[in-house]
Formats: structure tokens, C-alpha cells, sequence
């Protein structure tokens, strides 16, 4: 594009109005066109939703025919928000049993379903440990996102996720502080025994299930942390079975929903109680904001806690060139990804659509292509046969 090499004069007294024509050929050429990115709109309950398309993408030339992954992310609340999880695990008796599943999903029985290394081999507790790790794994490129577990039976503890000396409750996502095989979540979430924490500091609960310590240890560990995204994981294959499970003003449910935490419930196994209305485990969710997922087969927890939705977020939608939409990748942080084409017809919008769980529906849209020819009609003068040209208007005032 040639540079003016000089301003507008003031040319009289009144204001004129000049139109200035810039010529350009724009063959090779990538012009990023700012329509709507990132967009939001509100849901029925008066809920932010907000989604974007990761710019990076902008500016980069594109072969057409030839795939590419598009990202983005799309949350209610604020995008690119730093967030804590907590994994809240159900270490009771009762995960001892049943045995010799298949925990790390290679279609085989054999050691690598003894996640943590006892005496037991595939039983509900590896698959809550392996469902644990493939959440984290799938989430640890989050690099404004930190993580911490806890454990329960009929106490709670916080576990200390990081190596140096003293405890602390959460580390980054993909941390390997201490530079082994691992990661210090998977390390410690490996450690996790009936009734015991073994790593970075060993700790003990008691026999039972206790939801609400569960929750209220949760609520500590989240008490020190003043990110604005908090989310937790709470896996069990029982009910509550010490006293009242308690939801009345502050109680530890009630001070967790208060806190703004959003608690996804996991009822896994056949011989937990479900997520029938009336169980602690859907009150749990209802009241936070979170789902409640039932898991009939503990092996399918690596799949099933990585593809948990965010709160509030149905799926999200992308479209090329008003093409029929694709169903995008989403993890559980609101992160997505699609693999398209773009470019093979010229100058072609890409549209991605978060459909939020109430059917609110709010759009970004992007344009990364040029157009190869402009339509006569909407040119202000006739193009040379040289070369498409693109019109630029100039306003010139006194």
C-alpha cells in the first residue's frame, strides 16, 4: 500500500468532503477484518457469556484446502481469567473394591491399573486416581490456572502439592518441581491410598464419608486464594454417611456457593447414590452451579472428567464461509478447538458460536482472507485489468 506522503489540506472555509482512492493489489495479501472478536451477550439469568477466537491466527497466511487448528475459549464470567481447581477425592474403605478394572484405558488388565502402587490392582480408587490425572493432563497448557486435591473419607485434608518444605495446597497445573517423571499433581494424586495421602507431606483421615468436610476442606484450601474462578471436582463412590448432610445458611455448602465455587459432582460406581434430585451428590451441584455426572463404570472417569463441560456452556459451534457448523473440541476450562480450512473461496468469515445450557447463543466472527476479486457492483470505480483493487475512503475536514 503506498504511504500519503502528506495531510488533508484545509481547502476553504466550508467543510468538504474529500474521497481519497488507494490502490492496492491483494493478491497474497492477508487482511484481518476486527468484526466481532471477542463477542458476549447475557444469558436468561443475567449471566455474562463471552467467547473469542484466538488472534494469533490473524496475519498468518493460509494455503487453502490444507487444515488448520483454530482455538479459542468461551466462559460465563471474564475471559482469560486465572483459576484454581481442586480435586476432591473420596479415599473411603469402600474404593478398595471393585478390582481389576481398566484405570488407564489401554484395554488391558495388568499393572498399569495399580495407579497407586498397593496391593490392589485396578480397583475404584486407580480410576479415580487416573480420572484425576487425565483432567489435569488435558488442562495443564492453562498456564494462569493452578491446582490442588483433596482428600476425604470421614475427615478431609488438604494435600500439599508441592515439594519444597512447608505445604502448600496448590501448584501450577503441568509443575515438576522436583524435576522427575511427573507431575506434582499426578505425583501426589498417585500417593492417594485408602485413607491416606502419602506425598508431599503424608496425612491421614478417618473411616467414613463426610461430605461435609470434604466441603469444608475444600472451602479452606479456597479461602486463600483470591483468583475470581473457582472450581472443583468432587468425586465419590458412596453417600454421606456421618450425621446430617447439612445445606442450611453456613453450612459448608452453603458457605462454598456463597463463595462463588462451582462444585462438578462424579457418583461413580453402582454402589453410589446418583444424581437423583433428592442426593447429596445433585445438591451439591445444583446448588454451587456445577453438574452431576453418574459413572457407572469408574474406568471411564479419564474420559469422562476431562470432557466436562464448562458451568453453564452446552458446546460450541464453528462455521466457515456460513458452511453447516462443526462441533468444536471444549475441555473443561473453556478452551476449544476446531480443525478447518479457510481461504479456498476467497474472502470467507469464520463464525464460532458458544450455546450456553439455557440456549442463549453468542457469536465472534473473524474474516483472514482477502477476497481474489471484488464484485463490480460494489467497487466505487472500475478496477484496471492489473489488478483487484481495494478503495480505502479518506475524510478530509477543516
Amino acid at each position: 500500500m503506498r504511504a500519503i506522503s502528506s495531510p488533508p489540506r484545509c481547502l476553504s472555509s466550508r467543510a468538504l468532503l474529500m474521497l481519497v482512492m488507494v490502490i492496492v493489489p491483494l493478491a497474497f495479501v492477508v487482511i484481518p477484518v476486527f468484526a466481532g472478536n471477542p463477542a458476549q451477550g447475557t444469558t436468561t439469568t443475567g449471566q455474562t457469556l463471552r467467547i473469542q477466537i484466538d488472534e494469533p491466527v490473524l496475519g498468518r497466511d493460509f494455503v487453502p484446502g490444507v487444515p488448520f487448528t483454530l482455538t479459542g475459549e468461551t466462559v460465563i464470567g471474564a475471559l482469560n481469567a486465572p483459576a484454581r481447581l481442586l480435586y476432591v477425592v473420596d479415599v473411603s474403605l469402600s474404593t478398595e473394591e471393585p478390582v481389576n478394572q481398566d484405570c488407564n484405558g489401554d484395554g488391558q488388565l495388568n499393572a498399569g491399573d495399580n495407579l497407586n502402587g498397593n496391593s490392589l490392582q485396578g480397583d475404584t480408587l486407580d480410576c479415580e486416581i487416573s480420572g484425576v490425572i487425565a483432567l489435569n493432563t488435558s488442562l495443564a497448557a492453562n498456564t494462569v490456572v493452578s491446582a490442588g486435591i483433596v482428600a476425604f473419607a470421614a475427615s478431609a485434608v488438604v494435600a500439599d502439592v508441592d515439594p519444597a518444605a512447608g505445604s502448600q495446597s496448590f501448584t501450577a497445573l503441568n509443575a515438576n518441581k522436583n524435576t522427575n517423571a511427573l507431575l506434582d499433581i499426578d505425583e501426589v494424586a498417585r500417593s492417594l491410598t485408602s485413607e491416606r495421602v502419602g506425598l508431599f507431606t503424608a496425612r491421614s483421615v478417618s473411616s467414613g464419608t463426610d461430605f461435609n468436610g470434604a466441603l469444608a476442606a475444600m472451602n479452606q484450601a479456597f479461602a486463600t486464594q483470591t483468583t475470581p474462578r473457582k472450581i472443583a471436582y468432587f468425586l465419590s463412590d458412596g453417600d454421606h454417611n456421618i450425621g446430617d448432610f447439612r445445606t442450611e445458611p453456613g453450612s459448608p455448602l452453603a458457605n462454598a456457593a456463597q463463595a462463588g465455587i462451582i462444585v462438578n459432582t462424579y457418583s461413580v460406581g453402582g454402589a453410589a447414590t446418583g444424581c437423583g434430585v433428592a442426593e447429596a451428590l445433585r445438591i451439591i451441584a445444583d446448588t454451587t452451579g456445577g453438574v452431576c455426572s453418574e459413572v457407572a463404570d469408574p474406568s471411564e472417569l479419564r474420559t469422562i472428567l476431562p470432557g466436562t463441560n464448562p458451568a453453564g456452556i452446552a458446546r460450541v459451534e464453528v462455521s466457515v464461509g456460513g458452511a453447516t457448523p462443526i462441533t468444536a473440541t471444549l475441555n473443561a476450562l473453556g478452551r476449544w478447538s476446531a480443525n478447518i480450512t479457510a481461504c479456498s473461496t476467497g474472502s470467507e468469515a469464520i463464525v464460532a458460536t458458544v450455546v450456553a445450557t439455557d440456549g442463549t447463543r453468542v457469536a465472534a466472527d473473524i474474516q483472514l482472507c482477502a477476497p481474489t476479486v471484488l464484485e463490480e457492483e460494489k467497487e466505487p470505480t472500475e478496477a484496471s485489468a492489473a489488478a483487484p483493487r481495494l478503495f480505502l475512503p479518506m475524510v478530509a475536514k477543516e
